[in-house]
């Protein structure tokens, strides 16, 4: 189930809204307007500002900030791309969640101090953001109550939002900037590893404080902070494991060959025999392919196969790579593209076989695994 959809494209960057974040903004929007007359009394007591009228319904200002927050994440999570853009590096989207913005990009190395200036332009447009309402709304004290209010209260989300960036835990910004500080002395694997358990003992402190609060947000920004770092741990493993070795050494060569007339049946039925991973689908094994069937497609197929021929469930749009291509790219792609098996070509004559995430994964524990990959809290799934 696609539970994100497309808003917007900037810069040839599609932007997608997840559902969780929809959850979210309503959320902000809920607790903005309740509690908007009293952030209003308490902001302008700390500021000093002389007390107005506030006009307009809470709920309104509400939906506004929200809105104003969707905003502000977007351009947050644009700073990141426009830097990762400026030092070559392909942005595939931007995905806003329920804790933020995910900016997902093709793999490719980058110095300490690019990475460094990537990670902090998110946090420093929200610093900026904030700090211009901040001095704005002050600048302009007699408008009216509402505007008051929403502006100390929206400069105040945008610097909180900063402050949480950067806090030295991934996937926030600031766990990046502390990989990018320890890569120079430590080297990018062990720096990723460190920066994952600080990461984690701050997770363990949030979940402290969700318990002294009884605040459940908090044990989930915690389980984000776990996640997150765990999953930033096995990508550089894999990155370090596959860099420079060829896809086409951990393809699977068993796939045949069927017509797109082949019972679908009688699919299953060679694909058990013959322990295949995968048929082409074309007319004769030889011609120009109509698409694959891997096992996956059959597991999700089930018992639904009826009198339904191969041609009908080949997948088409499967992903193609040279046999040459570096493994470590091809395992940032699948999961980046939603895929769970490439099919590996040479530079001419019949596929040599098929990849899938999970041949990947196992190259990651093992015998394959070199001996640097093997130290305590390593993470190897």
């Amino acid at each position: 189930m696609n539970l994100s959809w497309q808003v917007a494209t900037i810069r040839g960057i599609p932007i997608r809204v997840h559902i969780t974040h929809l959850l979210l903004l309503a959320y902000v929007a809920f607790e903005v307007a309740r509690g908007f007359s009293f952030d209003y009394a308490y902001l302008i007591q700390q500021f000093g500002i002389a007390p107005r009228p506030l006009l307009l319904p809470h709920a309104f200002w509400g939906i506004t900030i929200a809105l104003g927050l969707f905003v502000s994440i977007v351009l947050h999570e644009l700073a990141h791309s426009m830097v990762a853009l400026a030092s070559g590096v392909r942005v595939q989207s931007i995905t806003l969640m329920a804790l933020g913005g995910v900016s997902q990009m093709e793999l490719r190395y980058m110095t300490p101090g690019r990475e460094a200036w990537m990670a902090f332009a998110g946090p420093l447009t929200s610093f900026a953001i904030g700090a211009i309402f901040l001095v704005t709304t002050l600048a302009l004290p007699g408008h009216p109550g509402d505007l008051t209010a929403a502006g100390l209260l929206f400069a105040q989300i945008n610097l909180m939002l900063a402050v949480f960036n950067l806090l030295p835990a991934f996937p926030m910004d600031g766990g990046r900037l502390l990989r990018a500080a320890l890569t120079p002395w430590l080297g990018r694997l062990r720096a990723t590893r460190t920066a994952a358990v600080v990461g984690k003992v701050m997770a363990g402190l949030f979940v402290l404080a969700a318990i002294v609060t009884r605040n459940p947000i908090l044990i989930l920004i915690g389980v984000f902070i776990v996640l997150g770092a765990s999953a930033e741990t096995a990508m550089v493993e894999a990155q370090t494991l596959l860099a420079g070795r060829r896809v086409g050494e951990f393809a699977d060569p068993r796939i045949g060959g069927v017509t797109a007339e082949t019972p679908l049946a009688e699919v299953v039925e060679r694909m058990r025999a013959g322990k295949l991973v995968a048929v082409r689908v074309g007319d004769g094994v030889n011609g120009p392919g109509a698409g694959y069937i891997t096992l996956a497609d059959l597991k999700r197929l089930g018992s639904n196969i009826g009198s339904r021929r191969a041609g009908d469930v080949a997948r088409r749009n499967i992903l193609r790579v040279w046999d040459s291509t570096d493994a470590a790219a091809v395992a940032a792609v699948l999961p980046s593209r939603g895929k769970e098996a490439i099919v590996v070509d040479p530079d001419n004559g019949e596929p040599i076989g098929l990849v899938t995430s999970a041949d990947l994964a196992r190259v990651m524990s093992g015998n394959e695994v070199p001996e640097e990959l093997r130290g305590p809290g390593a993470a190897i799934t």
